[in-house]
């Protein structure tokens, strides 16, 4: 919900996306997700990280920014190395997400109907820093 991949995206279609969802549940159906929020791109707004294993090495730098008018946006800039036999392909990629206030998804999740909580962790797995899961309940 996060990726900025069309110009129109943003609040207006995360609501009517919301409305969506609540009509076709069930009763008692939960609607799980997760979101990007300001802060994902780390305290400084910018980080860069790598990851190494057998099959891969990853490199990634990420550059979050706010706009005069208070929009997040995040931009992951990822060179990802995979193993092929003896050799590694190479892919780049770029991807570009908006964030989302939690306060402001939640009371959007309200409107639609829903009764929501957010957590923290799935299960025994914290949610890193900017991101948070919601388990949204038609009533």
């Amino acid at each position: 919900m996060n990726y900025a991949a069309d110009a129109r995206a943003g609040l207006e279609q995360l609501a009517g996306l919301f409305d969506r969802v609540q009509a076709a549940l069930a009763r008692r159906g939960t609607f799980l997700f997760d979101i990007a929020t300001p802060g994902r791109g780390g305290p400084d707004g910018s980080r860069s990280g790598c990851a190494d294993t057998d099959a891969y090495t990853l490199h990634f730098e990420v550059d979050e920014t706010t706009d005069d008018h208070g929009n997040a946006t995040l931009e992951r800039r990822m060179v990802l190395f995979t193993r092929d036999g003896d050799v590694y392909r190479r892919s780049d990629e770029v991807h570009h997400l908006r964030l989302y206030r939690a306060a402001t998804v939640i009371d959007m999740l309200t409107a639609a109907g829903f009764r929501s909580i957010t957590l923290a962790a799935y299960g025994d797995r914290p949610l890193p820093s900017g991101w948070i899961a919601v388990a949204a309940t038609r009533p």
